[in-house]
C-alpha cells in the first residue's frame, strides 16, 4: 500500500479499511451460496457509515437496495449477506405435502420493506393464481413444500369466482 500522511485519531489502521469504490460491480451472495447481483451503488448515511447498497440483478430483473443490517461480511470482492433475500423464490415449484406439482413462485406479498413475506402468489398454468399464506408453508429449499392440510384450490381461469 502506498505511504500516506495520516491524520486519525480513534479510527483503526487504514489498512483494515475497505475502499468503497471497489465495491462496485462486486457479487453479492446468499447466506447459502446463491448469487443475487452486483453492486451498481454504495450509499452512506450523514454519519458516514455503510448504509446500503443498490444491487443489479440482471438485465431484465428489478433492481435491490440491500440494507446493511442485512450484510454478515463485507469485503473488496464481495458482499455476503445473512440471508437469502425473498426475491430468489420467484419461480421455485410450489408442491404439496404429497408430491403434488401446484406451480410456480409469480410473486409475493411482503411485510412492510423487509425482507420477510407474509404470502406467495402461485401460477399454474390453466389456472387462477393461489394465494399461499407463509403459515401453510412446511419448507423451503429448492422448492416450496406446502403444508400437509392445505388444500390447493383446484379452479380453473374460464371458471367464476365465487
Amino acid at each position: 500500500m502506498k505511504d500516506y500522511l495520516l491524520i486519525i485519531t480513534k479510527e483503526g489502521p487504514v489498512e483494515e479499511t475497505i475502499d468503497l469504490s471497489n465495491l462496485i460491480n462486486r457479487k453479492v451472495i446468499s447466506a447459502k451460496g446463491f448469487v443475487v447481483g452486483k453492486v451498481k451503488r454504495a450509499r452512506l448515511n450523514s454519519k458516514l457509515v455503510l448504509e446500503g447498497v443498490f444491487v443489479s440483478r440482471g438485465l431484465f430483473k428489478e433492481q435491490l437496495y440491500l440494507g446493511s443490517s442485512y450484510f454478515d461480511k463485507l469485503s473488496e470482492k464481495a458482499i455476503i449477506l445473512k440471508i437469502d433475500p425473498f426475491v430468489l423464490l420467484k419461480g421455485f415449484k410450489v408442491i404439496t405435502n404429497e408430491g403434488e406439482f401446484v406451480g410456480k413462485v409469480k410473486d409475493f406479498v411482503r411485510k412492510n420493506n423487509s425482507n420477510e413475506i407474509s404470502g406467495l402468489v402461485v401460477k399454474k398454468r390453466f389456472r387462477k393464481d393461489i394465494s399461499v399464506e407463509t403459515s401453510n408453508i412446511k419448507a423451503f429449499g429448492s422448492s416450496i413444500i406446502l403444508k400437509e392440510n392445505y388444500n390447493v384450490p383446484k379452479k380453473y381461469f374460464w371458471q367464476r369466482s365465487e
